[in-house]
C-alpha cells in the first residue's frame, strides 16, 4: 500500500514523516464509504482496516497514532497534520472518540477548529454522519477512534 511519507514545512524548510497510510489502492464509486465497524476494526468501502482511521471523502488512511487502541487523550494536533494541506480545504472535521462520546483537551480542541469547526460524537455515529455529509457533497473529515468493547 502506499505510504504518504514527507510533508514539506514551508515555515522552517524541514520535512516532516506524516503519520497516515494509505489503506485502498483505489476509490470506489469515488467516495469513501464507513460500511462497518467491529472492535478495534473499520470496514471501508468493504475493506477492514484496524485500528485508528482517517477518512475524507475521496481518501482512507490508516491512522497512526502510535498503538492501534488510541484514547483522545493520546491525541494532539500533530495527528491532524494531514487536514491542514488537503485542497479543497476541510469544512467539518467529525472526531469520533471510540465506545462514547470524550471530550479532547480544550487547547486541542481550540487548534482543531482552527482548522475547521469539530463535531465530536461515538466512532460508530461519526461513521454513520461522516456517510451522510460526504453524499451530500460536503468536504468533510472524519477521524475514527476503534470501538474497543461491545456496545
Amino acid at each position: 500500500m502506499p505510504r504518504v511519507q514527507y510533508n514539506q514545512d514551508f515555515k522552517t524548510g524541514h520535512q516532516q514523516a506524516f503519520a497516515y497510510e494509505a489503506v485502498l489502492e483505489e476509490v470506489r464509486d469515488d467516495i469513501q464509504n464507513v460500511t462497518g465497524w467491529g472492535i478495534g476494526q473499520f470496514r471501508i468501502n468493504g475493506n477492514k482496516v484496524s485500528g485508528p482511521i482517517l477518512l475524507t471523502k475521496k481518501l482512507a488512511f490508516k491512522w497512526n497514532l502510535g498503538t492501534d487502541s488510541p484514547t483522545v487523550k493520546d491525541l494532539k494536533i500533530e495527528d491532524f497534520e494531514l487536514l491542514t494541506v488537503m485542497k479543497p480545504s476541510v469544512d467539518l472535521i467529525i472526531l469520533g472518540t471510540g465506545n462514547s462520546i470524550v471530550h479532547p483537551d480544550p487547547k486541542l480542541l481550540k487548534q482543531l477548529r482552527d482548522i475547521a469547526p469539530v463535531e465530536i460524537l461515538d466512532s460508530v455515529n461519526a461513521g454513520a454522519t461522516f456517510n451522510l455529509l460526504s453524499k451530500e457533497d460536503r468536504q468533510v473529515a472524519a477521524a475514527l477512534l476503534p470501538v474497543l468493547e461491545s456496545r
